[in-house]
């Protein structure tokens, strides 16, 4: 795999010194040939594809590619269902292009949605981010009033994916987990990267959700984050106020447990900082305290300090943006899915508006199989890196982190759900 990188790489180095010095490079075609279209597009075809073993973030890099055309955006992009958006970059907006007959949007092709489009696809358009920005106002537009759109944030291993497989089951719903562009948006402001994050949001929530040309109006598009996604809360609440937010997280032991399970399968520390950085929000009471914390772990790096500290944060982004900048967040628990799941779901769609609850009954099939079984984590994966417990001390160090973090003991955890009196 790392072989197939490098040559990508050359590749692209290549077609950038082309496209630099000649205005031509197989990768891009000539420049100027994109002048006939107001909003312009490229069409390349994919010649390679090659990413590390965990799709943590797939980039234009992931890709050696041949053009084939330059065309209008709103007809390559808004007027094909097999087009969907794959993610950004600093100035630009991919799509993935599947083949005829793939839906993208099945968890059975894929149990992420950046595996199936990079599993799957067979052309990759590109535009500039002017240009995705204009073609996000007219999808604004093409939008049907009666549609909901909702992000579910969460904690990461909660049940989240498996929550959005069950939704999947019903009717006028399409959803996808963990769409890149949402990833993007987080690494790049993250990693202190200047990006115009408000507007890459509104266009991409407008031309993630763009309806079908051929199936009926989609009624809600639900959009599961990865879990240090939730750092975009009040970012998405304040430029896409059409957007419904919930919020799904699992009991501290167990959580944290899963975490750690995957800690071998995920690049989670070489992301660290980038995480911390993300989910500490500006203006938090313990924002010093979250910041002084991410240097010792960082110095001081196990799997305990680390995922004790990035589930208190992920928890910490709910409970300020519902309590402190008054979001209004569907809390719900994996716990409370198990346990109740019809309900559960119910109540998450009165959040959303959404009102046909005819086929709930669908929804409870995907609980009998691996709702990651796809992935790199799926369950047999993980398996022989299982955590069964915690020793006393291990639970001494979780609690000490929540403590600075001002949040109640793992066994108490369930005081950070409540609504506070004012919000009763």
């Amino acid at each position: 795999m790392r072989l197939w990188l490098v040559l990508i790489s050359v590749y692209n180095g290549l077609c950038d010194f082309c496209s630099n010095h000649f205005g031509y490079s197989l990768r891009d075609g000539w420049a100027t040939h994109g002048d006939n279209f107001e909003f312009c597009a490229k069409r390349h075809k994919i010649l390679m594809r090659a990413v590390e073993a965990f799709k943590f973030n797939t980039k234009l890099d992931n890709f050696a590619l041949r053009h084939c055309s330059y065309e209008d955006a709103i007809e390559a992009v808004l007027e094909d269902d097999r087009v969907s958006l794959m993610g950004v970059t600093t100035d630009k907006a991919f799509f993935a292009v599947l083949p005829r007959g793939v839906d993208v949007y099945d968890s059975r092709e894929a149990s992420f949605f950046i595996n199936a489009q990079f599993d799957k696809a067979e052309e990759l358009i590109t535009m500039s981010l002017n240009n995705f920005f204009k073609l996000g106002r007219i999808a604004q537009k093409r939008a049907e009033e009666s549609s909901r759109i909702l992000l579910l944030s969460n904690t990461s291993r909660c049940g989240s994916t498996l929550l959005t497989a069950m939704l999947e089951a019903l009717d006028g719903t399409v959803t996808m987990s963990e769409p890149d562009f949402l990833t993007h948006v987080s690494t790049f402001l993250g990693r202190g990267v200047d990006i115009p994050a408000a507007d890459i949001l509104r266009a991409g929530f407008a031309l993630q959700c763009k309806q079908s040309v051929s199936r009926p109006p989609t009624r809600l598009f639900i959009l599961k984050s990865m879990g240090y996604s939730a750092g975009l809360i009040p970012l998405v609440a304040k430029t896409c106020p059409g957007v419904s937010h919930a919020f799904m997280y699992r009991s501290p032991d167990k959580n944290i447990a899963s975490i750690i399970s995957t800690a071998g399968l995920v690049p989670f520390k070489d992301n660290f900082a980038m995480m911390a950085n993300l989910l500490t929000l500006e203006g938090c009471k313990h924002e010093a305290a979250a910041r002084e914390l991410a240097r010792e772990i960082l110095n001081d790096y196990t799997l305990v300090n680390f995922s004790s500290y990035l589930w208190a944060l992920m928890m910490l982004c709910f409970k300020e943006s519902r309590d402190r900048l008054d979001i209004s967040i569907h809390p719900l628990s994996y716990e409370e899915l198990l346990e109740d799941p019809a309900g559960t779901i119910s109540r998450l769609l009165d959040h959303c508006g959404y009102n046909d609850k005819t086929h709930i009954d669908r929804c409870l099939e995907a609980m009998s199989r691996d709702s990651q079984s796809k992935s790199a984590i799926s369950r047999d994966k993980i398996r022989k890196h299982k955590k069964a417990g915690f020793t006393d001390g291990e639970v001494g160090i979780i609690n000490s982190i929540f403590r600075r973090l001002g949040l109640p003991p793992m066994d108490k955890y369930l005081e950070l759900v409540l609504l506070q009196s004012r919000n009763k």
